[in-house]
């Protein structure tokens, strides 16, 4: 995904963003996806309801967020570059924070009963 916004900084035309911004879309499902499991398992079962909740409305609020920070940042910047490579910078900051999940985190318990 990162490889994708670093090459929306440098392509000229709709038709070469294109392809790069499906990538771009279809790799964020994957962190999306699988953090709801990683977050909610190590807290207590009595606790998930309210914790789950302000996960979701963490993730609802970034995205009410973003858009018109994104929205500044082209106004400032007049140009969508400097979003792309702000959003590269976070993507890079999500892989190291992915790296540092203990092993086994939000995996089923497939053990025999």
């Amino acid at each position: 995904m990162a490889v994708a916004l670093i090459a929306l900084d440098r392509v000229t035309s709709l038709t070469q963003a294109t392809p790069l911004l499906a990538l771009a879309s279809a790799a964020w499902t994957f962190p999306t996806v699988n953090a709801y499991p990683m977050f909610v398992e190590p807290i207590p079962p009595a606790q998930r309801g309210v914790l789950a909740s302000l996960f979701l409305l963490c993730m609802a609020l970034g995205g009410g967020i973003g858009d018109p920070m994104n929205g500044r940042l082209f106004d400032l910047f007049g140009s969508y570059r400097p979003m792309f490579l702000m959003m590269a910078a976070y993507t890079a900051l999500a892989f190291v924070a992915v790296l540092r999940i203990p092993r086994g985190v939000g995996e089923a318990d497939v053990r025999a009963s």
